[in-house]
């Protein structure tokens, strides 16, 4: 078996070492002829190398196979469903598609080499890295006292998770889709929004303690639950990457000695699939009071891929208003800047206030790309609560252009390289990757810091300080029961 191990693992390093060799070698042609099609396919080459590298060990890879995943739903989409039209059917001029299917090569390029690197499929060893298996990491009494706090925590703050949750519905049933991006919630107190936003680092917390599987269902049940309830919201996002967070966690788990993914777990993958695909395009045009008809199943992806891979536009913006004023803020690091100019201390301090999204003042000063091309691209439809997300390659791209590409992409990659060893990691790196799971995942759609900013806020902070103070509390609780006995 080992031999056999062996040999399939010398055959799949053969062919990703063609398809990556083959994508560079397009990619340089498609650059040196300026062909359009020789880029595209220099693309799909190293998109498809990626995701044979992830289904190759899908139990080690999962999480990469799932950024590729979204990675075409969000950004290749389009010119799958339009290909053969001119331009892939985006409104760009030549030049600006090319442009984006560079961009967009060069990411997965690096992405995949940043990733694999040391791994057999660029070096073939000849075995599994016996560490990434063999080595557990015991857990101390003090984390399994951590990790019962933050099962207590989390479900307090996810009662107020469902009052929030709640709010939002109200704001949806009474202005609408849009408009609900435009409108402050101000049903209730602030106290419940705080407290509701700390249900996911609780629950972060309570996964980096490594639960085992039977004792992580009712905590992992509540957290679907939550997700599901904002679906009545009109927004999608939340309930799917609680979804994915959920799976990706499953296979990180998954080890000889713990079975998380079992023949029922991939018999539930398998039905879930293709409702969960229907769901996300019936959903995309009910929350807008509007109907669809697919007449062939061709027509529902294509529907599907053109829906899903909006995001793509902003590719294309940002080439065309790169050098607009209001493009010269900085975007890769602008939650940063945000969080540290309008906390509530630097309030209370330098008399700054909160920057209501989807207004002027958002898209001038709110450095979030976003909102600046969202405004730039659709002005008076911006206004009224439209936008087209961003993603964290166009960010670093119009702040540092193609070494910003290169940099986030080895950052990332290094990164989700380390969510297989996560039974491996000491009790902050595990936390690291819990907080990161569904950022990563949406990066594609999302801003460049957004994986790793959330630990660093108040609100994270302060559930973390509340979970370690309960779990002394539950220390001291037991030791005196100790005692007595």
């Amino acid at each position: 078996m080992l031999a056999n191990a062996s040999s399939r693992k010398g055959i799949m390093s053969a062919i990703c070492s063609l398809l990556t060799f083959s994508s560079i070698v397009l990619l340089v042609i498609g650059i040196a002829t300026n062909d359009q099609l020789i880029l595209f396919w220099s693309l799909a080459v190293i998109w498809l190398n990626n995701v044979l590298y992830g289904i190759s060990d899908i139990y080690e890879h999962f999480p990469f196979l799932g950024f590729n995943l979204t990675f075409f739903l969000f950004l290749m989409g389009r010119f799958i469903s339009n290909y053969g039209k001119v331009n892939f059917g985006l409104q760009f001029d030549n030049t600006i598609v090319n442009t984006i299917l560079i961009e967009l090569c060069i990411s997965l390029i690096i992405f995949f080499l940043s990733y694999s690197l040391r791994t057999s499929f660029i070096i073939n060893r000849g075995h599994r890295n016996v560490d990434n298996n063999e080595k557990k990491v015991l857990v101390s009494q003090k984390q399994i006292n951590f990790r019962k706090a933050c099962e207590i925590l989390f479900y307090i703050s996810t009662a107020f998770y469902f009052l929030e949750t709640l709010e939002r519905i109200y704001v949806y049933l009474q202005y609408g889709y849009f408009a609900s991006y435009t409108v402050n919630v101000t049903t209730g107190s602030p106290i419940i929004s705080r407290i509701a936003t700390m249900s996911s680092y609780f629950f972060y917390g309570y996964c980096a303690t490594l639960p085992s599987k039977k004792e992580s269902r009712l905590p992992f049940i509540v957290y679907i639950l939550g997700g599901s309830f904002t679906l009545l919201t009109g927004r999608r996002n939340e309930a799917l990457l609680k979804f994915l967070f959920i799976l990706a966690y499953y296979f990180m788990r998954d080890k000889a000695e713990e079975k998380w993914i079992t023949k029922e777990t991939w018999h539930l993958l398998y039905a879930l699939l293709p409702a969960v695909l229907w769901f996300i395009v019936w959903y995309g045009f009910a929350r807008i009071d509007q109907t669809i008809h697919f007449d062939t199943l061709g027509d529902f992806f294509k529907t599907l891929l053109n829906e899903q891979g909006v995001s793509i536009t902003v590719f294309g913006y940002q080439q065309r208003f790169q050098d607009n004023p209001l493009m010269q803020q900085n975007f890769t690091f602008g939650q940063l800047i945000i969080f540290f100019k309008h906390n509530f201390i630097s309030q209370l301090l330098l008399g700054t206030h909160t920057l209501q999204q989807n207004t002027i003042e958002a898209a001038e000063i709110g450095h979030s790309f976003g909102q600046t091309i969202s405004y730039l691209a659709l002005r008076t439809e911006y206004l009224i609560g439209r936008g087209l997300g961003s993603s964290y390659i166009v960010e670093v791209m119009q702040d540092y252009g193609y070494v910003g590409v290169v940099l986030i992409n080895i950052v990332y990659g290094r990164f989700l390289r380390r969510f297989k060893r996560i039974d491996n990691m000491g009790f902050w790196g595990r936390l690291l990757v819990c907080y990161a799971i569904e950022g990563i995942l949406y990066s594609p759609r999302d801003t460049a810091l957004g994986p790793f900013f959330s630990i660093i806020t108040f609100s994270s902070i302060a559930a973390l300080a509340l979970a370690y103070f309960l779990s002394i509390v539950i220390e001291n609780i037991s030791r005196h029961k100790m005692i007595a006995t």
